[in-house]
């Protein structure tokens, strides 16, 4: 017997994908958990989902649709919930139920006339990519879109990732407590800081200017002011002279 510890962000859905520890019985556990963030600069929201290849949650029912609240996890996108939406959703249009340790959306709960179908697709949704087969026979078979994502689902901008330190030892009872079949787990915060990562851009329209204007002044003695001198002595200042002279000679006759 063992007792599963899970670690997840509140709003997710504590599904596959999110990290857990497990407890034996009578142990003496300690789990040191460090946080480490990936925070996205706010000049980023201006480019294109697509080329920076990430979305805020603030953002989801614009680019997703609005339909996302009737989802089997309604409560905030992420790329965990959007999984887990995935898998139940292929349970759902496979076996025409889903398991009971999903969020009910007025779908039947599979019970044990649902074994047998949720065995033979096991391997369709219960794998890091749903919606392939990857069960043993078929994964030598499989070619992975290397640019593509599961169930397209897009990564968050911004998230959480934790490591786990896990430390066990043996449960001593006290001569005076009867305690059996238990365990004691002190989980806690490995430091007082934690590991942040900013993803931002790092050239802009502006910055492109100066380098290749930089770059043009000091190899080949050109900047874009020089484009902007010929275009006005060679381009308008010659109409206005030609403007200029027509001008006078239409005075004169």
């Amino acid at each position: 017997m063992f007792s599963q510890i899970t670690l997840h962000d509140p709003y997710d859905y504590p599904d596959y994908d999110a990290p857990s520890k497990f407890i034996g019985v009578n142990k003496y556990a300690f789990l040191s958990i460090k946080p480490v963030e990936m925070r996205s600069a706010t000049d980023i929201t201006y480019l294109d989902p697509n080329l920076r290849q990430c979305i805020f949650h603030s953002e989801a029912n614009e680019i997703i649709g609005n339909d996302w609240n009737e989802h089997f996890v309604p409560v905030k996108y992420s790329f965990i919930n959007c999984l887990t939406n995935c898998r139940a959703s292929l349970i759902k249009n496979i076996c025409g139920c889903i398991p009971y340790y999903y969020p009910q959306n007025n779908t039947r709960v599979c019970d044990l006339r649902d074994i047998e179908c949720l065995e033979t697709y096991k391997f369709w949704y219960d794998t890091s990519w749903p919606g392939m087969d990857l069960s043993p026979k078929a994964l030598p078979h499989v070619k992975l879109d290397g640019y593509g994502r599961p169930c397209a689902c897009t990564p968050d901008c911004n998230f959480y990732h934790t490591k786990k330190i896990l430390i066990t030892d043996i449960f001593h009872c006290r001569k005076d407590k009867t305690w059996k079949n238990q365990s004691a787990i002190h989980i806690f915060f490995g430091d007082l800081v934690s590991i942040q990562y900013r993803r931002e851009t790092h050239y802009n329209w502006r910055h492109l200017f100066a380098t290749f204007g930089g770059l043009l002044g000091v190899f080949a003695g050109f900047s874009f002011m020089s484009i902007v001198e010929i275009i006005y002595f060679f381009v308008i200042r010659f109409l206005i002279d030609a403007c200029v002279n027509r001008n006078t000679r239409n005075k004169r006759n």
